[in-house]
């Protein structure tokens, strides 16, 4: 599953982005539900966040390291989560296909492409949408299955002894 997702979810977010490269000029907006959903063509440069690994004036292309790192921490935690941990590994799953998707824009590309706007909400696009959505099923999901498993929308199985 692991694989299939995030492979999954890089291949649609490089489609969508070579597809918005191509039919949507820079800067410009297409409205799809009464500027509620909209499509805006942005590129923003890759500005290193926390570490570069930039030697010697290479540029940007070694700012995918941590990138690899975190991306095989992420395979390791996911071999040891036990198969019951739905949510965790999907979780996992999509943080590592946004990571990919990334990861790929990083060393292919100077810039990433956003795309997808929603109301007044910062344009985005599919990579951090999976990120945002990974992150929210390994921390906020496990919590309220430790707080409160009835109010769940889904039957939890557990052991009961």
């Amino acid at each position: 599953m692991l694989i299939a997702v995030a492979s999954g979810i890089a291949a649609v977010e490089l489609v969508a982005e070579w597809i918005v490269r191509r039919v949507i000029p820079t800067d410009s907006t297409v409205s799809l539900i009464d500027h509620t959903v909209y499509f805006q063509h942005l590129e923003r440069s890759r500005e290193p966040i926390l570490v570069s690994f930039s030697l010697v004036g290479l540029g940007h292309r070694y700012d995918i390291l941590p990138q690899l790192i975190v991306g095989a921490a992420i395979v390791a935690l996911y071999s040891v989560t036990p198969w019951r941990a739905r949510s965790l590994r999907l979780g996992l799953a999509l943080i590592l296909g946004g990571m990919l998707s990334s990861g790929m824009d990083a060393v292919f590309r100077s810039s990433i492409t956003d795309f997808v706007g929603i109301g007044s909400l910062a344009v985005t696009n599919l990579a951090d949408v999976s990120l945002v959505s990974g992150g929210i099923l390994c921390v906020f999901v496990p919590i309220l299955l430790i707080l409160a498993p009835e109010k769940l929308p889904w039957k939890v199985f557990r052991n009961r002894g």
